[in-house]
């Protein structure tokens, strides 16, 4: 999936589901667990994308390795490396407003530990996308170095 298609998704999400918007009147706990979803959604969006960017460029950077073309398996790994840290960056950047708003919203109408507990799942949520960023990076310097 590339990038574009990542940042379309998550926009897409962001137009069709507001936390905010129709669901503001439900009841508290349904809102935080629609958010908390929303946001594990888009972690499963950033994985999925990540592993389709692997799909698509450690064969490739094999296959230049192999054919002993070192510079383009250089440049086929930046472009990989690239591409999974926009997905990475867009990812967490949506999550992150998403859970800011969710919590907001939690706050305004009193529900103080129903926020802190949204604000810590969407905490482990933000580290599992950048831990499958990381991962997916190391994929890459991996398929180049070894």
């Amino acid at each position: 999936m590339t990038r574009f298609a990542v940042l379309a998704s998550l926009a897409t999400a962001v137009l069709v589901g507001h936390p905010n918007a129709a669901h503001a009147h439900q009841n508290p706990e349904d809102f935080a667990a629609r958010c908390v979803a929303k946001a594990e959604q888009s972690l499963a969006r950033v994985r999925n994308a990540i592993a389709d960017d692997l799909h698509r460029c450690l064969p490739a950077i094999r296959r230049a390795k192999a054919a002993g073309n070192r510079p383009l398996a250089i440049r086929l790994a930046r472009e990989c490396v690239d591409s999974i840290n926009g997905t990475t960056r867009a990812g967490h950047n949506f999550v992150r407003g998403l859970c800011t708003r969710c919590v907001d919203h939690l706050l305004s109408i009193g529900e103080f530990r129903l926020a802190a507990r949204v604000r810590a799942a969407c905490g482990d949520i933000l580290d599992a996308i950048e831990a499958a960023g990381e991962r997916g990076r190391n994929a890459v310097r991996e398929a180049l170095y070894s």
